[in-house]
């Protein structure tokens, strides 16, 4: 089975990723930043795979460790989920960039297993 949890405690944020990439798209997220919650929402629909994420962080101060930790912990499970990605048929490069004021960049680029995407990703505004 290609799942994955991931539990990061830092200073700032407590977060917690379960994540199946075998699931139905259904997202379940508690992250105290609304708009982040959306986006992550459509990750999980569109790509149809099952994200539960339950974050505590400092958002009195502001949302970025928030969403920083969010990122590395949903990369970290992505990673573990996709193990020694001999059953993957297709690549994807999943970028998620906070811009200010408070406005986020969401893109996903296919890849081909043997390209080589350095080469190949267009700037983001």
């Amino acid at each position: 089975m290609r799942t994955a949890q991931i539990t990061r405690n830092t200073l700032e944020t407590q977060i917690s990723v379960k994540l199946d990439l075998d699931g139905t798209g259904k997202g379940l997220f508690n992250t105290g930043v609304p708009f982040l919650d959306h986006m992550l929402d459509q990750i999980a629909r569109h790509g149809i795979i099952d994200i539960s994420i339950e974050a505590a962080g400092d958002l009195h101060i502001d949302a970025h460790h928030t969403v920083e930790d969010i990122d590395i912990a949903l990369g970290q499970a992505l990673a573990q989920a996709v193990g020694d990605k001999k059953v993957c048929g297709a690549t994807v490069m999943l970028t998620f960039r906070w811009t200010k004021p408070c406005r986020a960049w969401c893109s996903i680029y296919p890849v081909a297993p043997a390209s080589n995407i350095g080469s190949n990703l267009p700037a983001l505004p």
